[in-house]
């Protein structure tokens, strides 16, 4: 059986991020650092590999609420692969917008089943080629997770919007 061959590497860290690593260390249970970022280098291999298949990455809150999040040091691929949509700088939303427009391709793929329209009469409706309607639904239905995170953190910041907003007192009223 031939000897497989190692090699040392060695890298300078911070104090801060040796107390990362240790963190993760013990997170993971790990028995040495180099078990730590081994664990650590397949893992985050494993999600850029189905981010690169088009896959979302989503958590669900110990509430329920599911949550699409990001990684850090992995470019979203979703731009590269869209030719009608595109990522619009946003505080927290993800999903993909149509290119040219101030439409979000969930509104326009949620236009279509609240109307009953296909997509031609999609394309018609809102001037917009018959593949960008066509993309913008394939985006959506591969997307649903997000699209329901996304849903539901709008519906959760309407309602704070709303909890914060004061009737008007029935005093304040009559004067």
């Amino acid at each position: 059986m031939a000897e497989s061959q190692t090699r040392k590497l060695n890298i300078d860290v911070t104090p801060e991020q040796e107390a990362e690593i240790t963190w993760l260390k013990d997170q993971l249970h790990a028995d040495t650092l180099k078990g730590t970022v081994l664990t650590s280098v397949r893992l985050t291999s494993r999600i850029a590999q189905w981010l690169e298949q088009g896959a979302e990455l989503c958590l669900r809150e110990p509430n329920g609420e599911v949550r699409a999040v990001a990684v850090e040091g992995i470019p979203n691929r979703a731009s590269q692969r869209w030719k009608y949509l595109i990522r619009r700088p946003d505080e927290w939303r993800e999903q993909l917008w149509i290119k040219g427009r101030k439409m979000l391709a969930s509104h326009l793929w949620l236009d279509m089943l609240a109307n009953n329209r296909n997509a031609e009469e999609a394309a018609d409706n809102w001037s917009l080629p018959l593949d960008a309607v066509l993309e913008a639904v394939r985006y959506c239905e591969t997307h649903e997770g997000l699209l329901k995170a996304e849903a539901e953190e709008e519906r959760r910041q309407a309602q704070a919007l709303k909890s914060s907003i004061v009737a008007p007192s029935p005093e304040a009223s009559a004067a």
